[in-house]
């Protein structure tokens, strides 16, 4: 069978075949090779760390079965955030230990006012290497526009698995936002997520290729639904770190001859398999955390920037 980095493999039908054979052994770990090497060819070979900051925990009225914040079954009942301070005080540090993406995430109910000051005021302290990324509400032509004067490099968007079903906004909707953020010269970030061991090789496909083709994403990878005590989805269980790097790797070979468009491939969550597959970044969190019940006050589940950095270099990365 020829290498899958010398056919065209962006067509549906050529991924979903690559899935199938992804649960042989000895097939699955040559396309891990073949994704490492286009990661290796386009982004080089250093590892990279998102740290994420949850500037917000609040009940919400969206009701995507998957969250911890829905306020249906949330055991968060009264609002929590981040001070001010807070916030710089973890992008400070998180900037000195090497962070290359600084991300301030937000629920809906978040003020767009104040995300814009702290994105403000930590543009003015970054490195110029370091990027600034919101993952936030949706919002309006104008102030998609103020979060780019505003020194936001980025903006994570993405169409989730069974949007509209499992959650209460529709693909136009978001797809609207996705080409207003483009147009207003932020870059587009967008995984394939939350997955969930429901969730079939024909619909991952479908969700890569809109991250392909319509998003224009800058960020390449697979996130796992984590389950939520007391959510519709609790009981449909996780998926498996196997089938993780498994789509990790066919998103990238679906991706191969479109790569220059490509900032970074993330493993969430992080893990040396999904690593190995070719992922070359993990992601290091605090604050609200919406696959989480509780506020992480330190890093979630304890990862750290050091433990980030490490767990790149035993993948082989310069980090």
């Amino acid at each position: 069978m020829p290498a899958a980095s010398n056919t065209t493999v962006n067509s549906r039908e050529r991924l979903i075949e690559l899935f199938r054979q992804t649960r042989h052994a000895a097939r699955r770990e040559e396309l891990f090779r073949q994704a490492r090497a286009i990661v290796r060819e386009h982004l080089g070979n250093r590892g990279r760390v998102w740290a994420a900051i949850g500037l917000d925990q609040a009940p919400c009225a969206m009701g995507c079965r998957f969250c911890s914040f829905a306020s249906e079954w949330t055991q968060c009942r009264e609002p929590r955030e981040l001070a001010a301070e807070e916030v710089l005080r973890w992008a400070r540090r998180f900037m000195s230990d090497g962070a290359d993406y600084i991300v301030l995430r937000t629920s809906e109910q978040y003020s767009l006012e104040k995300l814009l000051e702290l994105g403000r005021d930590i543009h003015r302290r970054k490195p110029d290497h370091v990027r600034l990324v919101a993952n936030t509400r949706l919002a309006s032509d104008s102030q998609l526009a103020a979060l780019r004067e505003a020194g936001f490099h980025g903006i994570y968007k993405t169409i989730r698995l069974r949007e509209g079903v499992d959650t209460t906004f529709q693909p136009a909707m978001r797809l609207e936002q996705i080409e207003q953020a483009r147009n207003h010269g932020l870059r587009v970030f967008g995984l394939v997520e939350p997955v969930g061991p429901e969730h079939s090789d024909e619909e991952i496909v479908e969700s890569m290729l809109t991250l392909r083709e319509k998003v224009h994403t800058g960020l390449v990878g697979v996130m796992a639904r984590v389950p939520v005590e007391g959510s519709p989805l609790f009981d449909a269980g996780a998926v498996d770190t196997t089938r993780l790097a498994a789509m990790t790797a066919v998103f990238i070979l679906a991706m191969a001859d479109g790569f220059d468009d490509v900032e970074v491939v993330c493993s969430h969550p992080p893990h040396e398999d999904i690593l190995r597959a070719g992922a070359n970044a993990v992601v290091v969190e605090v604050g609200a955390i919406p696959r989480d019940t509780a506020f992480a006050c330190a890093e979630w589940r304890g990862l750290t920037m050091a433990d980030a950095r490490d767990l790149l270099r035993r993948a082989g990365y310069d980090a």
